[in-house]
């Protein structure tokens, strides 16, 4: 079967033809496209395509664009598509403005005092569909809008290696939101965008979802629409499921992480409901995830010679606090200087244990004396490094089988029968890079039509609508498209 969006490239053409007829917000109509409507048939495509996912699932989810001329310049190895300024921004995406097609949501800043910024923000509107559907009628398209997002052409087709620095305050473990730094192409960086477009290329060829019921659809949209911050997303792209890297140097000795991955950013935290990563599902089957137990106070007591034998957070301050002892320990780990005060939004005082963050952290050093060098250094940086490697080695083993292994940092999610042999290896590269044992644990699969636990979690109604899911529509169309 042929990809559907592949067919609408002569309507694309027409649409560039349509679009330079528009006059702009001066009242000028560009001139006759020329030898550059090829160019400008491309860029209307990737802003379309980038776009489309949230248009199709009818979300008003937004899409970023940079519309900084440094951008589209031959120098930045960031521009993989070699998009020229004229044209892609000018000549296509304003073009797309001007008709309708796009409507520019917020506009891209910068505060040159702090160094933050955010890119221009657009939707496809109404308009847009009404196009897209037509087009779509016209080549035999009758199935359900949403499962275009299975299309090879959404997958994106950004660079899989990237430098970002993190800020001086910035404590966390992921993704940096940072301008991204030029880097020169040696024999290493090679082998890691090889590296990286090897699983990319096994991903590319393997569909990912939720196997959820309708409720639990209805609560994922909701716990979504609560997301504020920008590394958390209000709408799922099931289209990225590339990944790259994400260093912070240069010299590619700090950082490391993969990112990309839709399955990352999904709403995950139990307390507040459904944990959602459980019910991932590879290829319509179970699967299972199993992580590394306290990665990164693990590799530091594995440099000193010892082996994490117990759990570094929960005696801290105690089984229910738990999560802000795990935050407290991190943020040490990852402070590259000494705390005078907690990690931000963390309150210190309990009702049943008054402790002080001076207290707390004597406690701490306390506990781990053995690593207690380490904290207050950045520490965190290389350590990121350190599991990003592990991640890799992971994710090879499995990838020259041809078997998918998604990564969520320090976790990794397989098909649940690989189970044995994920823990295994993930043991197995665990001791040989550090000379100890590692402690791992996995999560209950959750599997929506798993029979062991079905007739006591679902209703009969969900058994007979079951097949009638929007992952099973996805899946069908993605195994259409592979003609399997």
């Amino acid at each position: 079967m042929n990809s559907y969006l592949s067919q609408l490239s002569p309507a694309f053409i027409t649409l560039a033809e349509e679009i330079r007829q528009i006059p702009d917000s001066n009242g000028v109509i560009k001139r006759d496209a020329g030898k550059l409507l090829p160019e400008i048939v491309k860029s209307i495509q990737h802003h379309v395509f980038k776009a489309l996912p949230p248009l199709i699932e009818g979300s008003m989810a937004t899409t970023s664009i940079s519309l900084d001329k440094n951008h589209y310049t031959p120098s930045n190895q960031y521009n993989t598509d070699a998009f020229k300024y004229v044209v892609h921004i000018e000549r296509a995406f304003f073009k797309l403005v001007d008709s309708g097609y796009i409507q520019i949501v917020t506009k891209g800043w910068q505060d040159r005092t702090t160094g933050r910024s955010d890119n221009t923000k657009y939707r496809l509107t109404a308009m847009f569909k009404q196009w897209l559907v037509k087009q779509l009628k016209e080549i035999g398209f009758t199935g359900k809008l949403y499962t275009l997002v299975v299309d090879p052409l959404l997958m994106p087709k950004e660079p899989v290696l990237r430098v970002q620095s993190r800020n001086k305050d910035d404590l966390s473990l992921r993704e940096p939101r940072t301008k991204r730094l030029l880097f020169k192409t040696t024999p290493e960086t090679e082998s890691i965008t090889s590296d990286v477009c090897r699983i990319n290329k096994l991903l590319s060829k393997t569909w990912i979802d939720l196997d959820l019921t309708k409720p639990q659809w209805e609560e994922l949209k909701r716990r979504l629409s609560e997301h504020k911050k920008k590394d958390k997303p209000t709408f799922i792209r099931y289209n990225n499921r590339q990944l790259y890297r994400v260093f912070n140097d240069t010299d590619f000795s700090t950082g490391g992480r993969y990112y990309g991955g839709w399955w990352e950013t999904i709403p995950n935290n139990g307390s507040k409901g459904t944990q959602f990563r459980r019910h991932l599902v590879i290829n319509g089957k179970a699967t299972v995830e199993i992580d590394y137990s306290g990665l990164h106070p693990a590799i530091l007591y594995a440099k000193e010679g010892m082996t994490l034998s117990q759990d570094p957070y929960t005696p801290i301050l105690g089984k229910k606090y738990r999560d802000v002892s795990k935050r407290i320990l991190n943020a040490l780990i990852n402070s590259k200087q000494d705390m005078e005060s907690g990690p931000r939004n963390l309150k210190f005082r309990f009702d049943d244990q008054p402790l002080t963050w001076g207290k707390i952290k004597e406690k701490v050093n306390d506990l781990h004396s053995p690593i207690s060098k380490y904290f207050c250094t950045g520490a965190g940086m290389w350590l990121m490094h350190e599991d990003s490697l592990l991640a890799t080695k992971v994710m090879h083993h499995f990838a020259k089988y041809g078997i998918p292994c998604l990564p969520v940092h320090d976790s990794f999610i397989m098909h649940h029968g690989y189970e044995n042999e994920l823990r295994d290896k993930m043991n197995e590269f665990f001791e040989e890079r550090y000379g100890v044992k590692s402690k791992i644990k996995n999560e209950e699969v959750i599997f929506y039509r798993d029979e062991k636990d079905f007739n006591a979690k679902h209703a009969l109604e969900d058994v007979i609508t079951g097949y009638d899911l929007p992952q099973e529509h996805r899946l069908n169309e993605f195994r259409a498209l592979l003609n399997i």
